[in-house]
């Protein structure tokens, strides 16, 4: 939950700053640029002195960070390290807001250099030498980083030099040092922390961060650089590696020396590490030229040497115990089979595995360079069941890792994990812990048997029946004989679950009862919680209740597990679009489709996708697509999909066919509605009147598997009522409106696009300063969301017909800066906002952004 749980919860509104935004009569907002979880990071011009800054708020919680970032960065001098200007004040209606400005760095962090491709030899000395350079000032003016790492490096293209200049930025975590270079007290409430893979093996043990500790981040930065990845074990275990990986071995003392666990045995500054990298001379060119030939000489033959793992992590077992004596000897067999599981673990090319005697973990956690863990376990009684009670540990800092399970006790954010077994049941206890420690852990799952022949065809067939709405029910007859015919198989429950999470969304949540979809993921977690169809439904449940982020991890660990399915990618990206990554998730999107380019739903998903963005012409295109791969039985749904985005387009006689194409094939809410809407843009709001009440009565009647909000067709029937002059008519469209979104809420407390509606809701009704206060919320969780945009619009409109009031005017023109061409254009034809289409301000924003006549989609 990003750290909801150990943050207070009543926090004060998080600064949101828009382009346009004059900040202390000075600064004025250009852009967003950054965010992490300390700060948000703004390009601003500096109106006094006429050039552009970068200007820094810190997130609620981090207020004293920001100052010490001042205190810090402002004494150090040094062109390897980000030039602090100042820290002010700005009045805002949430009252005074601190932020400091400091120099804009046109660039790339290091982190994302690394990623993009290996560093050359000769830009990658060049760096090593400039970061070293400019965290030895910083050491020098008695300054510890304390959050060193590649995210907190940007390079900066130096035009007149033709390179880059390496620039140290974010000293939020620094501590003060005194003269005598123990750490000062001053800065005492600044808190261990920073990156764990930068972090000294020291401050898992509490101390506090010193210059060495610096230089061990500086070690691993160094090794990045050198390796293209991060160390995780002792950097000279082979020779050969070494000579073949990395032509940089006159650097490998100096990283070792970085390295050393022992802080005493470190270089104590980064200036002792910038005097011996100066101390190396460039290589000549017929080194570099003879080891790329020695390479391709040998490189098949040591292949396997090569890409060995360079990290290896530890496990150990302790026995498991029971307070029960009955049990004792269940536990003692246990035991031994499960070690029997564990040993069969193994790493991939990036992280080794080994499973290793208890004696031996602790020295692992401290010799090691990579990580060291402890499966705890025990059994108890739980109403005639055996309940097995088991938590990794970390072997450094003994403290329990997270489990994030169906199976976890409290589930989402507690560490022990407690699946329950019926007497002879207990025997999938040794896999399924197995399973527990490679989803914790990220790593290769145990071979998992296929279903018995005697499930296989119904296990298959419900597969691909679960695959579409209209054959979801002879899905689960399938899926439970199979469960009938193989209930040893987490598969076959599984894939029942899964099944039955479809009928649930295809209902509105009307059958079958949630619970019981937990009860089925829970029986298949008991055999084995690391399999794909497992991390899926745990991610379509996290995914309802607002925890995307706990969404994500499940549905990537399913891509992972199953790279070849489109589900778990086109989940992964809905997740990620409504945790605000747009660009992560439209690229999960067409993952998607290469991995199955002929299933209809990822085309209609990547569709809607695009349809938030208001980039209605490839909403439309994608849907069409979605029409054209689709079987018969699902085209009425995406025929009334694609009529709503060719009437996005302005498109209304193309929109009108699709909707009678779609109500031809079947009778559904979102048709309905959807036809309603065209006819308001035509003006004719008692034809929309019938359509929103007929798509009501279905919504009622249960008759429709639709999943249109009825908040959705409550907005717009109320404004119908309104311009009918049907004022009683409309103010109880608005109280109904307002207690479903208010219910949907509940639900799912973090959905920014349903609190829009309860925003509207309350406008409409006159409720004005709770209306403002929550759209605020909306848009300040999701500004990038063109319907979240939306409803912000008719909100404001709303409050300033009510009022009059022209602050009203210019928070909609405000929200309207970040809206594209085409949603422009659809508000300029949305017939209930006349008002404002001829507002100076919005015709001029509208000639701004042209449309294309949207090509040949939706032809009329």
């Amino acid at each position: 939950m990003n750290g909801f749980l150990v943050r207070p919860f009543c926090l004060p509104p998080e600064p949101v700053f828009e382009g346009g935004d004059l900040l202390a009569d000075r600064f004025r907002i250009l852009k967003p640029v950054g965010e992490g979880g300390m700060g948000v990071v703004y390009k601003a011009a500096d109106e006094w002195l006429g050039k552009v800054v970068a200007l820094k708020c810190a997130t609620n919680g981090f207020d004293e960070r920001l100052r010490s970032e001042v205190r810090h960065a402002s004494e150090i001098a040094h062109p390897n390290v980000c030039n602090i200007f100042d820290i002010h004040t700005a009045s805002t209606p949430d009252g005074p807001v601190e932020f400091i400005t400091m120099e804009f760095l046109e660039g790339e962090t290091l982190a994302d250099r690394l990623h993009r491709a290996p560093v050359r030899r000769r830009e990658a000395r060049d760096i090593g030498r400039q970061i070293c350079a400019g965290l030895a000032e910083a050491h020098r003016h008695g300054v510890v980083h304390g959050d060193f790492k590649t995210n907190n490096i940007i390079l900066v293209a130096d035009k007149k030099k033709g390179k880059v200049r390496a620039v140290i930025t974010d000293f939020g975590l620094a501590r003060g040092l005194p003269h005598g270079g123990a750490a000062s007290s001053v800065f005492e409430s600044a808190p261990v922390g920073g990156a764990l893979d930068y972090m000294a093996p020291e401050l898992f043990a509490g101390e506090k961060p010193t210059p060495a500790s610096d230089v061990y981040a500086l070690g691993v930065i160094l090794f990045e650089l050198t390796s293209g990845r991060r160390p995780s074990s002792p950097p000279a275990r082979s020779p050969l590696v070494r000579k073949l990986i990395a032509p940089y071995r006159k650097w490998d003392r100096i990283i070792a020396c970085c390295l050393d666990p022992v802080a005493a045995r470190r270089f104590q500054t980064a200036a002792e590490v910038e005097e011996k990298l100066k101390a190396i001379p460039p290589p000549p060119p017929w080194v570099l030229a003879a080891a790329a030939m020695l390479a391709l000489m040998v490189g098949v033959v040591t292949y396997r040497v090569i890409t060995a793992p360079k990290i290896t992590d530890t496990l150990a077992m302790l026995p498991i115990e029971s307070s029960y004596a009955e049990l004792a000897p269940l536990a003692n067999k246990l035991s031994a089979e499960t070690a029997k599981q564990l040993a069969k673990i193994h790493g991939d090319h990036d992280i080794g595995f080994r499973f290793v005697p208890l004696d031996r973990v602790r020295k692992e956690a401290v010799d090691s360079f990579g990580k060291a863990y402890t499966l705890r376990t025990s059994l108890t009684q739980d109403n005639g069941k055996i309940a097995l009670h088991a938590v990794l540990l970390d072997a450094r800092s003994g403290l329990p890792l997270p489990c994030v399970s169906i199976l976890c006790t409290g589930y989402a954010g507690a560490n022990q994990w407690t699946p329950r077994y019926s007497p002879g049941e207990e025997r999938f206890a040794p896999a399924a812990l197995a399973g527990m420690v490679t989803a914790t852990l990220k790593l290769p799952p145990l071979h998992l048997a296929a279903v018995n022949r005697a499930a296989m065809t119904d296990y298959e067939a419900g597969i691909q029946e679960t695959r579409q709405n209209s054959t979801l029910v002879d899905a689960i007859s399938r899926l439970e004989q199979a469960v009938k015919e193989d209930p040893d198989s987490p598969l076959t429950w599984g894939a029942l679950a899964e099944a039955r999470w479809f009928q649930f969304r295809d209902t509105n949540g009307r059958t079958p009862p949630i619970d019981e979809i937990r009860q089925l993921l829970f029986l298949a977690e008991s055999l084995n919680p690391d399999t794909a169809v497992a991390h899926r439904v745990e991610g379509y449940l996290f995914y309802k209740t607002g925890f995307y982020g706990n969404a994500q991890a499940e549905f990537a660990r399913a891509t992972a597990l199953q790279p070849g399915n489109a589900t778990a990618h086109f989940w992964l990206a809905k997740a990620l679009e409504d945790n605000n990554q747009p660009d992560a998730a439209e690229k999960e999107f067409l993952k998607a489709i290469d991995v199955e380019p002929k299933y209809f739903r990822t085309f209609e998903n990547l569709g809607a996708f695009y349809q938030h963005r208001s980039d209605y012409e490839n909403a439309a295109r994608n849907l069409q697509i979605a029409v054209n791969l689709a079987p018969e039985s699902e085209e009425a749904t995406l025929h009334g999909l694609l009529g709503a985005e060719c009437a996005e387009l302005g498109k209304f006689k193309a929109s009108k066919y699709e909707y009678r194409l779609s109500l031809s094939r079947r009778d559904s809410v979102g048709t309905r509605y959807s036809l309603g809407q065209t006819l308001m843009y035509d003006t004719d709001e008692a034809g929309a009147i019938i359509e929103f009440q007929q798509a009501l009565n279905l919504l009622k009647s249960g008759n429709s598997a639709d999943r249109t909000s009825k908040a959705l067709i409550l907005t717009y029937l109320g404004i119908a009522y309104r311009r009918s002059q049907q004022d009683s008519n409309a103010r109880e469209a608005n109280l109904e409106g307002l207690k479903t979104a208010t219910a949907d809420l509940d639900e799912n407390y973090l959905n920014g696009y349903v609190n829009a509606f309860r925003a509207y809701f309350n406008a409409a009704l006159g409720n004005t300063e709770i209306a403002r206060q929550q759209i605020e919320e909306s848009v300040g969780s999701f500004r990038d969301n063109a319907n979240v945009r939306w409803r912000a619009v008719l909100t404001y409109e709303e409050l300033f017909r009510q009022s009059h009031d022209p602050t009203f005017r210019d928070r909609t023109l405000r929200i309207l800066g970040g809206a594209s061409g085409q949603e422009l254009a659809d508000l300029n034809r949305w017939p209930d906002l006349k008002d404002l289409q001829n507002d100076r301000q919005f015709k001029s924003l509208l000639l701004s952004r042209p449309v294309k006549n949207g090509g040949n989609v939706c032809p009329q």
